[in-house]
């Protein structure tokens, strides 16, 4: 349904009433689980083998109850890598990463019982064609539109940029942020054969911008569906939980870590060094130094907040 909140409203509001629909109590119950369990040191980690994102109480909780979380009394800080999908897809246009990627792959293939063979239209994962095929798509992309996405993303302003071209092009707006970015990740991680449906607009837009960028996108996919999606939280996953919270850990063990996949909070007076370490250690991995997000979690980030204080005036 969120997919195609942009097309004609009738549509919509025929899905809208084929929705199952959530039982607020329940939410309300999972919820103040998080709470409950956080009381009873119950903390829930785990990390997920396929693309070996640590999970926790924290990145379960709703955001807003983040904002009451303390450390030895002490309030949190939260840095976020700004646009962290945009920014290690940056790491995808390096011809030094493709193998990397081609097993991956091979792996995710050989896991789901996937025979892969020439007539099924994929690049072969076992067979030393699918480097060169990537390697000359990847040639074929002017220099240019890459400096070009680079810097879009590397100033943070990727969807901005975005966001202009499909108003400019199909006179679409988005009513949020989350919406905007959702879009921007529908048209990277989508698969190849949705190109030609009427919801696959923007993906064309996206296309007619970055040819060469989309057309190795599209090579990369053949590899497997998912490919893209998967390599992209397993690089964000290793640089935040093997490199830069490993090293605050050994070189700093008493600075408190807690991470939400791209974002980590520690208390205030640690917030300086977290996010040199961070700029230090993904500028080694990738060549490029991100843009960073502070957020406190403190009260007066509740969504609601600004209309109680008002009505208290």
């Amino acid at each position: 349904i969120k997919n195609t909140w942009y097309e004609d409203y009738s549509i919509k509001y025929i899905a809208l009433q084929q929705c199952i629909r959530k039982n607020p109590y329940e939410s309300y119950k999972r919820a103040f689980m998080a709470v409950d369990k956080i009381k009873a040191k119950e903390y829930c980690l785990s990390t997920d083998s396929t693309v070996r994102r640590f999970h926790s109480l924290i990145t379960l909780m709703s955001s807003d109850f983040r904002n009451f979380l303390r450390y030895d009394e002490k309030e949190l800080v939260c840095l976020d890598i700004r646009n962290s999908q945009a920014f290690f897809s940056l790491s995808l246009l390096k011809k030094e990463n493709i193998e990397e990627i081609i097993s991956v792959a091979e792996k995710l293939n050989k896991s789901e019982g996937k025979l892969i063979t020439s007539n099924n239209r994929r690049l072969l994962t076992n067979y030393p064609s699918s480097s060169i095929i990537l390697e000359e798509s990847l040639q074929r992309i002017d220099s240019q539109e890459i400096i070009r996405y680079k810097n879009l993303v590397l100033s943070g302003k990727i969807y901005d940029y975005f966001e202009r071209i499909i108003f400019d092009e199909l006179g679409i707006t988005y009513p949020s942020r989350k919406a905007l970015k959702q879009e921007f990740f529908r048209i990277i991680y989508s698969s190849n054969r949705y190109f030609g449906q009427p919801g696959a607009a923007p993906k064309r837009v996206f296309q007619k911008y970055f040819p060469g960028i989309y057309e190795y996108f599209v090579q990369l996919k053949k590899l497997h569906p998912d490919i893209i999606p998967i390599v992209l939280q397993r690089w964000e996953s290793y640089a935040v939980l093997q490199c830069i919270t490993r090293k605050i850990s050994i070189n700093y063990p008493e600075v408190p870590l807690f991470t939400i996949h791209d974002s980590i909070a520690t208390t205030k007076g640690n917030i300086d060094l977290l996010s040199s370490i961070i700029c230090e250690e993904l500028n080694a991995l990738t060549g490029y130094s991100p843009t960073l997000k502070k957020e406190q979690w403190n009260y007066k980030n509740l969504k609601y907040y600004n209309i109680w204080r008002h009505n208290q005036i």
